[in-house]
This record gives structure tokens, sequence and C-alpha cells, in this order.
């Protein structure tokens, strides 16, 4: 696309543009006073509205005047979006609370030590993979988690939010029992899900 070479001056066939749908011609004394008229009427018309409209008038009328009038517009480089972090991504509620009851209904008493759960929870708290909850975890997930887990559990795992986007289950109730290695291959190799404990402790 071309732009004026010099945009302080008047093109020799003045601001002059024909609107392509509907053949109507328009002529203004300025640029942008030109644009403004395009757009009245296209809306007026319902008709779509091109980003760049104000760069296809100017280019429609650079090439309909002599070459030394306009240059060409260097093209725009694209913006790639920015991935969003792990830590961004959402999880299902239902699927997060069947996921996890499954794992621990496998383990049914089996609970790793105190100390254990402080490590693990170190690690989680550090990862991109462990995501905010999809709820309020106190108010929807506590009463389903509890009687697995364990009340007496629950002070010590407060602070150990989040669900593993992995395997998604909920940090604060997987914590407690003997890692599964259903996923072993996907999770990090910080991850301590990738190892086999087998300090058991209440």
């Amino acid at each position: 696309m071309y732009k004026y070479a010099r945009p302080n001056v008047t093109p020799r066939t003045g601001y002059v543009y024909t609107d392509p749908d509907t053949g109507c011609r328009f002529d203004e004394t300025l640029h942008q006073a030109l644009v403004d008229a395009v757009v009245r009427h296209r809306k007026a018309n319902g008709l779509p509205l091109a980003p760049n409209l104000s760069e296809i008038i100017e280019d429609d009328i650079c090439r309909r005047n002599p070459a030394a009038f306009r240059v060409d517009r260097p093209p725009v480089a694209a913006v790639l979006p920015t991935p969003p972090s792990p830590r961004r991504g959402t999880v299902s509620l239902s699927d997060a609370i069947s996921r996890t009851l499954r794992v621990l209904r496998a383990r049914t008493g089996q609970k790793v030590l105190s100390t254990v759960v402080r490590d693990r929870g170190a690690i989680c708290r550090a990862c991109e993979h462990n995501v905010g909850e999809p709820c309020c975890y106190s108010c929807k997930v506590e009463s389903v988690f509890s009687p697995i887990v364990g009340k007496k559990h629950r002070n010590l795992s407060t602070v150990l939010v989040g669900v593993c986007t992995v395997d998604n289950t909920f940090t604060k109730a997987v914590v407690w029992i003997p890692s599964s290695t259903a996923y072993e291959d996907e999770y990090p190799e910080s991850c301590w899900k990738r190892k086999k404990e087998v300090e058991h402790g209440t």
C-alpha cells in the first residue's frame, strides 16, 4: 500500500474517493474529512467498516496521482499473541472433584507423613501447573474431601490452594496420599508425583 509522500500537500486530484460498494463519490478538502464522510455513509447503509479504512482511502488517492506524490507504506510487523501462562488456566470443578475422589478412594486409609506434605506443598506452590481453584474450596469442596482425607489434616493443607492441570486434582487433598504415576510422563521433572513415596503417617 502507498501513503502520502508529503502529507501536508494536497494531492493533484484532491481528496476524492468512490465507495466500491455503493458507487457514491466523495470530494473533501482534507483527508480526515474524507474518511469521516465515508464512515458516515457506510454506517448509514449498514456496511462494514475496515479497521484500516483511512489507509485504504489514502492508497487509492496515491494510485491516482503521480508517482512522486506517493511512497511505499512499510508493512506492519505481525504481533503474535503472548501465550497465556499455565497459571491462568482454568479447570472444570466437576471434573476436578471426580478425579480427586477417584484418587483418594483408591488409597483409602493411606496417608503420608506431615513432613512429606510440607515438602510437596512447597513444590506445588512454585509449579506453573498449579492453577487457582475453580471455586471456593472451603464452601464447595471441603465437605467432599474431608471425610476421606480427614479434618484433622485440614490446617496443614490450608495454604495448598490450587488444582494440578496435569491430572485435574485438588492439591490440598492429594498431597496427603501416596503419589500416583498415572500421568508420570506429563508431570514436570521436579514434581513429587513422579516419585513413589513410602512414608505413611497419620
